[in-house]
């Protein structure tokens, strides 16, 4: 009888420590939602299966702290910065993502009001004071507003010092420290005036990229088809408002045509941008040569995503070059022998500016030119069998630029074979005429043109 009752005892205080949880009375802000006037309320909770106490408990605390952060609302301000993207959705809701993420990034001075649990989940109960918040928030939103007026008098002097690049860096800084209040009236009291400072630097960030000038001393320019064109036709000034010389400023660089050999560049020490064309080998009359200010690499100022996007979206206007392209003067000249005596016939030369007559303006070797093609040939004596006689054509040929620099130069060989040396060198003439036609002009042409 005695095991019995021990028995019986053992599982009455088993069954009650099984339903500890559940014996108490629910609280009433489990079950409805506690609302004031005076505190922000956030509850969480957590379930504890799977979960060791002190992971469950984190749990519920930080459910209860989003919950708290998202009864503070979120209002826009019809002065605020913010109004200005409201056209643009995809701005809009990142800004409002971060505030949203900032209300509860300076969530300060709240209190745990109560916490319950039973067997299967825990709650947490917080409150947070709506005056102390609108105290500390104001507190955060002064001495965020004080920092970023200071960096935007600091762009100030770079820019009256010609950093421009430092200046705008300093601007875009000032303007991510205001961001968490774009949606609030962010008024300023710089010392002369009142002003709403995020609408203020905004306005200042469009200012700045307005006042960059892209300019050439040209709209059209004339270049040689296949010549390389000089640096002064295809540079680019980068000026501002005031015609002073803005130097490391990204620019974009668009050319229809090809063998543009970057279409990004920045500008150097004198607001000069120089845009590389090796030649111009368009086959159209005339390209377009494009030069705008870069501004996803003007985001680059910031690492805040959200910065990068707005500055992104900032249009800026492209300066354009028109490239009016004409064939070029070439001038041929050619020593053509047969067994080292010269010979009038000058089948090379002939052929070689017939095939070129469609593609350059051929001028007299006595006017400037473009390009000069030398040919220097002979027919020479192999050696015979007394049957059949073997000569060889041997072609030099020499490009010079319009400074007679040699750009290009090769020799190729024609063989001739017959029953004589004189109609071997007339066979070894022949087979010279093919191939300047079909060899030698194609790797001419493609040395200028391609």
């Amino acid at each position: 009888m005695l095991l019995v009752y021990s028995l019986a005892f053992a599982s009455i205080i088993f069954s009650c420590k099984s339903t500890q949880y559940t014996s108490e009375k629910t609280p009433d802000w489990i079950t409805s939602a506690p609302i004031s006037s005076q505190y922000y309320i956030g509850i969480g909770s957590a379930s504890k299966e799977g979960n060791t106490p002190d992971e469950y408990i984190q749990r519920a605390k930080n459910s209860a702290l989003k919950d708290l952060a998202s009864s503070i609302s979120v209002n826009i301000s019809g002065t605020s910065v913010l109004s200005v993207f409201e056209s643009d959705t995809d701005i809009s809701n990142s800004f409002m993502s971060e505030i949203k993420a900032s209300t509860e990034q300076y969530l300060e001075g709240y209190e745990q009001v109560g916490s319950w649990e039973d067997k299967y989940n825990y709650w947490v109960y917080y409150r947070l004071s709506r005056a102390e918040y609108a105290d500390k928030k104001l507190q955060q939103k002064q001495e965020a507003l004080k920092t970023s007026w200071t960096k935007y008098q600091q762009s100030v002097v770079k820019r009256d010092n010609y950093s421009f690049y430092e200046a705008w860096t300093l601007l875009v800084d000032a303007m991510a420290g205001v961001k968490p209040y774009v949606n609030e009236n962010t008024e300023y009291n710089t010392g002369d005036s009142i002003i709403d400072l995020g609408s203020f630097l905004y306005s200042e960030m469009l200012k700045f990229i307005h006042s960059i000038k892209v300019e050439h001393t040209q709209k059209e320019v004339i270049i040689k088809r296949g010549a390389k064109p000089t640096f002064d036709l295809l540079t680019f000034y980068i000026r501002d408002k005031h015609n002073n010389n803005m130097s490391n400023i990204p620019v974009l660089i668009n050319y229809t045509g090809q063998g543009l050999l970057r279409n990004r560049d920045r500008s150097d020490s004198n607001g000069k941008v120089v845009c590389e064309l090796p030649s111009v080998n368009s086959q159209n009359n005339r390209e377009v040569l494009s030069v705008s200010i870069d501004m996803v690499n003007m985001s680059y100022a910031t690492k805040d995503p959200l910065m990068r996007k707005i500055i992104r979206q900032i249009p800026v206007p492209e300066t354009q070059l028109t490239i009016n392209i004409e064939k070029p003067d070439f001038v041929f000249a050619s020593i053509e022998k047969v067994f080292d005596i010269e010979t009038n016939e000058l089948k090379i030369k002939n052929t070689i500016q017939r095939v070129f007559s469609t593609d350059v303006n051929i001028v007299a070797d006595s006017l400037p030119s473009d390009f000069t093609l030398l040919i220097d040939s002979n027919i020479r004596k192999t050696y015979d069998n007394e049957i059949l006689y073997y000569t060889e054509c041997v072609i030099i040929t020499k490009l010079l630029d319009i400074d007679n620099n040699t750009i290009f130069q090769k020799t190729y060989t024609a063989e001739g074979e017959a029953t004589s040396y004189d109609s071997s060198a007339k066979n070894a003439y022949d087979n010279a005429v093919v191939l300047t036609e079909r060899k030698i002009y194609r790797d001419i042409y493609s040395y200028i043109f391609k």
